[in-house]
């Protein structure tokens, strides 16, 4: 699969809704935050959130 280039600098941010994480991939266009998609993060992505935001 080719991933294809838009031309924009993306973002992906992670954080939890509704007791889950997810994975928010955005890009900011005109002084605007614009929401691309959302989805569940995977398990890797899961771990990586945890381990940053445990004591």
């Amino acid at each position: 699969m080719e991933r294809h280039s838009y031309g924009e600098q993306r973002f992906v941010t992670f954080g939890l809704l509704q007791g889950r994480v997810v994975a928010i991939l955005h890009t900011d266009r005109d002084d605007l935050t614009r929401i691309i998609s959302a989805r569940k993060a995977t398990k890797y992505e899961q771990r990586i959130y945890f381990e940053q935001f445990s004591d």
